[in-house]
């Protein structure tokens, strides 16, 4: 939205057809407070039980969206606030080092830097794209993967001495252990959130 701008629940009123409205923004208004579910791609207005919902499902100019009782798989409710997967731009933030917007193979030069996470034997993780202390290189970060078929570095046989794989509702969960020198994190280094930031 433009500068100053929110999407807004009219007068505020919880009930399930509202339409919504833009207006200015205000720090800790009830009515424009929103919580995006990455899990089930739907928005919801804080603490009211209530989504962002298509009226009528219809996509027609003009529609004004509204606020219904939240149901998760309402096709009306799905907001991809993301990319899709088959469609990453190249980069996604100002200074990025590296490229979003992979291929399908891999290389061991590779400056990707989208994880994928699908299941125990195909995954992603983190790592320095050469030899370095992570602290001083998390900016430059790619991703190195246990399949080639990501565009990423691949994970060379012998990294892993074990692997432990948790997904819930809320969260993906990876631990393990190995040689992570074969992916250029330094011997002893105790590493670091490996965000770009």
């Amino acid at each position: 939205m433009a500068d100053g701008i929110i999407q807004d629940v009219t007068d505020g009123v919880n009930a399930d057809g509202t339409k919504l409205q833009i207006w200015q923004c205000w720090s800790g208004s009830a009515n424009q407070g929103w919580y995006y579910n990455f899990w089930d791609n739907s928005l919801s207005w804080t603490n009211r039980g209530k989504c962002l919902d298509l009226t009528d499902w219809s996509l027609a100019n003009g529609n004004r969206v509204q606020i219904w009782s939240c149901s998760p798989g309402n096709p009306n409710q799905f907001w991809n606030v993301g990319y899709m997967a088959s469609n990453l731009p190249a980069t996604s933030q100002n200074g990025q080092t590296g490229t979003n917007n992979c291929g399908t193979g891999s290389s061991a030069s590779s400056l990707c830097q989208t994880l994928w996470l699908n299941s125990y034997d195909d995954f992603c993780l983190f790592g320095p794209p050469r030899t370095a202390s992570i602290g001083d290189i998390e900016r430059e970060a790619v991703a190195y993967c246990t399949k080639g078929t990501h565009g990423t570095r691949v994970i060379p046989p012998g990294t892993f001495r074990g692997v432990h794989w948790v997904k819930t509702p809320d969260y993906v969960q990876i631990t393990g252990q190995g040689d992570f020198t074969k992916i250029h994190v330094p011997n002893g280094d105790e590493g670091g959130e490996l965000d770009n930031h």
